[in-house]
């Protein structure tokens, strides 16, 4: 694993247009090795279904870290409480999720990881007429029907006030990736890779609906479609979803929803990729069930930079005319009120101006929220430049002035 060295930069803003202050941290990605990175209180695996857990331990051949077996056993005991209760809700609630209709159809954001997703959901989810799944639903989406209103506040102490990977806001009841929910109940999901890294050749297959067998395509319709209609018994309103992951599906997505919106969300590769290894390195010593193997990372980040994109252009072209909208992280940062009224008006979404008032109060809580740079070597400046060129052309980027890299 390469070294990145480190180097401090404060992205100018217009402080007429946004609250949101970008203020650089400096952190070196390799610093993150050695354990150095706090397991969180509560694991996100605690979520696993029987059924998704147990079969992902079966195709593992039940190979886990030594250090993990106590958390396995807790995560199997934790099965017990998903299937008592996923009955009881459907006992409950089943008829209403029967009758639900997803209308209208969703917004779906769409984009590389660390591309800004997160911030442009959370600005989209603060809009009172939208709908979203929360970090709850999604860690739990066997029976938050049943269960939020009263686990929710109880487990607020144990999930991390802000995210291990960049100290972004975080929360039970705040917008999550829908991917967990579907990764938690056995739906095909590449996320399953970061639990065993082990299967990840198999696990990346599984963002490509046309891989997938006759069999794993209807498990993954089944549950995604399921979820989505739980969400709506549960918080009324037009489903605004993100995932990178989505990009990949866009195909499959206008079948289920011919009606579909989509905002795609790019950013400079020279951020993008730092910011992705520093994020990789982290996540095991968190997250993963077993010994993870970070060789290859460095050119596993920029190869994956390259088929998002490239998949992208391939489906493009099937989003009706007026249901896709693009966005550059840079612009929305430096101004996230006219990138966001541009959005709205350039999808036909309902009045900007309905929007505007927890727009702003979103933006005063996020304005002191830092961003890690990074002063690139000329060995990954130059696998940047030679894997992702026709991304950097594409989009017209450049070296940042804040990276020390010479050209």
């Amino acid at each position: 694993m390469e070294s990145l060295s480190a180097g401090a930069h404060k992205s100018p803003l217009r402080s007429n247009e946004s609250k949101t202050k970008r203020i650089s941290t400096v952190t070196r990605a390799d610093s993150f090795f050695g354990g150095t990175v706090k397991t969180p209180p509560l694991s996100l695996w605690l979520g696993f279904g029987p059924r998704a857990w147990f079969r992902a331990l079966i195709r593992n051949r039940f190979k886990l870290d030594p250090r993990k077996i106590p958390l396995a056993f807790a995560i199997t005991i934790a099965t017990i409480y998903h299937a008592l209760l996923r009955p009881l809700e459907r006992v409950i609630y089943g008829s209403r999720i029967r009758r639900t209709a997803i209308e209208p159809h969703p917004l779906f954001i769409i984009g590389h990881w660390r591309s800004g997703t997160t911030f442009l959901h959370e600005l989209l989810c603060s809009d009172p007429r939208h709908s979203y799944a929360t970090t709850y639903e999604c860690l739990n989406p066997c029976h938050f029907l049943l269960t939020e209103r009263l686990a929710a506040p109880m487990l607020k102490r144990l999930v991390p006030s802000t995210r291990l990977i960049d100290d972004a806001k975080a929360g039970i009841d705040r917008p999550q990736e829908d991917e967990f929910a579907l990764c938690m109940q056995d739906a095909p999901s590449p996320y399953l890779g970061f639990a065993f890294p082990s299967g990840r050749s198999h696990y990346t297959d599984y963002m490509y609906p046309e891989r997938l067998s006759l069999r794993e395509m209807r498990r993954w319709q089944c549950v995604f479609m399921d979820f989505l209609k739980r969400l709506i018994v549960l918080r009324p309103g037009r489903l605004i979803l993100k995932s990178p992951v989505h990009t990949f599906r866009i195909r499959k997505l206008l079948e289920l929803f011919p009606n579909a919106q989509f905002v795609h969300i790019v950013r400079n590769p020279y951020e993008v990729v730092p910011s992705m290894i520093r994020m990789l390195n982290m996540l095991p010593d968190a997250f993963s069930l077993q010994k993870p193997d970070l060789a290859g990372l460095k050119e596993g980040v920029t190869d994956l930079l390259t088929l998002l994109h490239r998949r992208f252009d391939q489906t493009r072209a099937l989003i009706p005319p007026g249901n896709l909208h693009e966005m550059r992280y840079e612009n929305l940062v430096t101004g996230p009120r006219a990138e966001m009224k541009a959005l709205y008006e350039g999808l036909g979404m309902a009045e900007f101006g309905q929007a505007l008032p927890a727009i702003d109060s979103y933006l005063a809580s996020v304005a002191d929220h830092r961003v890690a740079s990074y002063e690139l070597s000329p060995e990954l400046r130059d696998r940047i430049m030679q894997d992702c060129g026709d991304s950097i052309d594409r989009y017209g980027y450049t070296v940042p002035a804040w990276s020390g890299s010479k050209t």
